[in-house]
């Protein structure tokens, strides 16, 4: 299952807009609008650098070291960030809205979009 969070952000609903001034966050599921209140927080998926490494590069399977080994270049590109994008997540932003109270519905909503990424992943794998 493809469950690498440089592919597959975290994700908000559809049209959620970010009130940066005020700390407050609107959305909307299943055509109930919410207002919540939420903070910036170090983005989880680059560790705040607002780069990771490419996922073409090493999600699939990773990198072994034999690979570094056969192509000592390789190495040194990827360690220097040669194969470095900007993050998926944040968009290079180095922070994240993180809501500053649970939000059951948007918990929910998360869930749904991995169950369905989850089941996505599954039919591929059968030839689907």
């Amino acid at each position: 299952m493809d469950m690498d969070c440089r592919r597959n952000p975290t994700p908000w609903p559809p049209d959620t807009v970010f009130e940066e001034r005020r700390g407050v966050a609107y959305f909307v599921i299943d055509d109930r609008e919410f207002i919540r209140s939420f903070e910036w927080s170090v983005c989880p998926t680059c560790l705040g650098r607002g780069r990771h490494v490419s996922p073409n590069i090493d999600a699939d399977h990773g990198v072994a070291w034999e690979e570094f080994d056969e192509d000592p270049d390789f190495y040194e590109e990827y360690m220097s960030g040669a194969y470095d994008v900007e993050c998926a997540e944040c968009g290079g932003r180095r922070v994240v809205p993180v809501l500053r109270e649970p939000c059951r519905e948007l918990d929910d909503y998360r869930r749904q979009i991995e169950e369905h990424r989850a089941l996505c992943e599954a039919e591929r794998r059968r030839g689907c």
